[in-house]
């Protein structure tokens, strides 16, 4: 792997390292049922609803856990000592979250309380960043060759996986739109990381944005109208751009890396990381930033569930 897309690999999180971890196959303990609030009153008067997931090193590994939108009520879900769980992604229904588990590079799913933890993927390739689809599918990225990752589709028990993107390039950070017509997707077949928005089945793939600056992180917004992302262009920054590319707008500048947004289920705020330290909330014009974990931990890749 040369030395450009190594930093790009970094900076789409496709390569991880983590002491004390091993490759041998461990059994997951199945935890207690947990019940959480299915909504808080937000500080400004909306009512925010859903859940959130997160991952987090509180425990001393990476685990996921789900939290309130306003911090409130937090839960470890994956209780896994021995390996890192990352990148959690809901189910349609909110009834199952899969997610990628570190160093087996597999794509795992379990209830939304943690219980029937079940490896999707088995094989020796690596493979993460799942994401749902509005019919029950799963994308996520899986290392073919040096410097090749591509985007893969599959049903949600693991079965029938199927290259969608097949292009010689690093193609990662699969997300769907709302009707899981398309799937927006970071490639650099361009030359550097951009965002690029392509049809389920990996035809029409089209380039939506063109910068000098990397792009990663697309979100789809809640109506399919808008999809958050991260720009590098003078900093990392969360920005905000209609599908098809247009009408880019700065969200955030704070002084530190702002990466990996995701939307409220009414659309009016955006949720990220700041720096790996914590997760912030901010509402879609900008106003209103919050930190809503405080903590000392890293956590990371917020995801906002409407269930």
């Amino acid at each position: 792997m040369n030395y450009r897309h190594m930093i790009l690999a970094a900076c789409l999180n496709l390569i991880w390292s983590a002491g004390g971890c091993h490759d041998s196959l461990v059994e997951v303990s199945e935890p207690s049922p947990v019940k959480v609030n299915q909504s808080v009153l937000g500080k400004t008067g909306n009512h925010l609803m859903g859940n959130i997931l997160f991952e987090t090193d509180r425990d001393g590994n990476y685990e996921i856990y789900m939290m309130n939108p306003d911090g409130s009520e937090l839960v470890n879900l994956t209780r896994d000592p021995e390996n890192n769980d990352l990148a959690a992604s809901w189910s349609p229904n909110g009834k199952k979250i899969a997610f990628a588990k570190y160093p087996q590079n597999e794509i795992w799913v379990m209830n939304r309380d943690g219980s029937e933890q079940t490896r999707l993927t088995n094989n020796d390739l690596e493979e993460g960043q799942p994401a749902w689809s509005a019919d029950g599918k799963i994308a996520f990225y899986r290392f073919e060759a040096l410097d090749n990752y591509d985007i893969y589709v599959m049903n949600a028990d693991g079965s029938d996986p199927i290259n969608v993107t097949n292009h010689p390039s690093v193609d990662a950070q699969p997300d769907w739109s709302p009707n899981g017509r398309k799937i927006a997707f970071v490639s650099t077949r361009a030359g550097n990381a951009d965002i690029w928005v392509m049809d389920r089945d990996g035809s029409n793939p089209v380039q939506v944005t063109n910068d000098p600056a990397d792009e990663f992180n697309p979100a789809w917004s809640p109506n399919g109208q808008e999809i958050a992302f991260r720009r590098t262009s003078g900093g990392h920054d969360i920005f905000l751009m209609n599908a098809d590319g247009t009408g880019v707008r700065q969200l955030t500048s704070n002084p530190g890396e702002d990466a990996v947004p995701d939307w409220s289920p009414n659309g009016q705020h955006i949720i990220f990381a700041v720096d790996k330290d914590d997760i912030y909330t901010i509402n879609v014009d900008g106003s209103g930033q919050t930190n809503i974990t405080k903590d000392l931990a890293n956590d990371w890749r917020p995801r906002w569930g409407k269930h």
